[in-house]
């Protein structure tokens, strides 16, 4: 129940006006397939108990960095995306990455980008690791925006 809460609020967030949902089938609709897989993907990563929140937080702001940064050079935005929020995941779950990606059945590219930041996908994370030591060069202007105003809550 409080899943399907969550996903009916994720339905009006950003919408000039109120959606009347009568189905789940329709929520979805109303989202579009690329919404409701980060969605997913970030009401899974905050179902890790006993973490840092600090931890979530930056695993989410990194996952919606590397999607602007992808974006802007024209790669997958939503692999960029998975990139970023599993690039924590290591720590996370308190295990080296190799052993976290053993048994995940990620493509090459996604694997090589988090092991050893390899190809586009890779350089997009290693830009987006360098923004959170200060090196924002790298980032577009929305991302450098979103992040100077998240970390102001830190």
């Amino acid at each position: 129940p409080a899943l399907t809460a969550r996903l009916l609020r994720a339905v009006n967030v950003g919408a000039n006006r109120r959606r009347e949902v009568g189905s789940l089938k329709q929520a979805v609709v109303f989202l579009g397939m690329a919404a409701i897989a980060r969605w997913a993907s970030l009401m899974l990563l905050y179902s890790i108990e006993g973490r840092p929140a600090g931890l979530l937080h930056s695993s989410r702001l990194r996952a919606e960095a590397c999607s602007l940064l992808a974006a802007e050079r024209r790669q997958d935005e939503h692999a960029a995306f998975l990139v970023g929020l599993l690039s924590r995941l290591d720590a996370l779950l308190r295990l080296p990455m190799h052993q976290v990606l053993r048994d995940l059945p990620l493509a090459p590219s996604l694997s090589g980008a988090l092991l050893g930041r390899q190809g586009p996908l890779g350089k997009i994370l290693e830009a987006v690791e360098q923004a959170e030591n200060g090196d924002t060069d790298e980032l577009p202007d929305a991302a450098v925006t979103a992040w100077n105003a998240s970390r102001a809550f830190d």
